[in-house]
């Protein structure tokens, strides 16, 4: 199966919102809870997104992170 970019959300090291596409407009609030994922010494990191088929991709780099959500 092949995974279908949905969405995206970037936003700074003090959880402000950047930008946003896709369902990732939606998905504002779900910043609090992402500027906690663990991530990996390179700055990636993966969080199923509860009640859906979506999985958020993490990639911070600096002071800004950038969420991809696809379909899990």
């Amino acid at each position: 199966m092949t995974s279908t970019l949905l969405g995206t959300l970037l936003f700074d090291g003090n959880d402000n919102l950047v930008e946003c596409s896709g369902v990732g407009q939606a998905r504002v609030a779900d910043i609090k809870q992402l500027s906690v994922v663990p991530l990996d010494k390179e700055g990636y990191g993966a969080v199923k997104v509860n009640g859906t088929d979506m999985t958020a991709y993490l990639y911070k780099r600096g002071e800004m992170t950038l969420v991809s959500y696809q379909n899990s």
